[in-house]
């Protein structure tokens, strides 16, 4: 068995044959060179999970607000196109009778809508 395996497996009461006088550790929590290598990466793939969450994270609310303009905006397209409509009709009905009394003086007989006894 390796030396570092025999550490981490000896007892907590019991001195193993690596450890300096002076050292104070738990035989228990020494890593050696492979587990620090090992906490590493674990360290590396956890801040690499939590970059990738807070740039999803950023993405779902730039989508939400750019979702949120769009519709804004079809909102005021909507307004605008009824709005249109109305001056539209409205300008029609303002020209309307302009357009009669050039059709009456053109021509010598009044038009139907005007005639006397027409239904209408």
């Amino acid at each position: 068995m390796p030396a570092e395996l025999v550490c981490c497996l000896a007892p907590i009461g019991s001195d193993s044959p690596n450890r300096n006088a002076g050292d104070l550790s738990r035989p228990g929590l020494d890593f050696g060179r492979s587990g620090v290598i090992m906490l590493g990466r674990f360290l590396c793939a956890l801040l690499l999970v939590v970059i990738i969450a807070i740039t999803g994270t950023r993405l779902e609310k730039q989508n939400r607000e750019l979702s949120r303009q769009i519709s804004l905006q079809h909102r005021r397209a909507q307004v605008l196109k009824r709005e249109y409509a109305q001056v539209r009709l409205r300008a029609q009905r303002l020209g309307a009778p302009a357009r009669i009394l050039d059709r009456v003086e053109s021509t010598d007989s009044p038009p139907a809508e005007l005639k006397p006894g027409s239904s209408r």
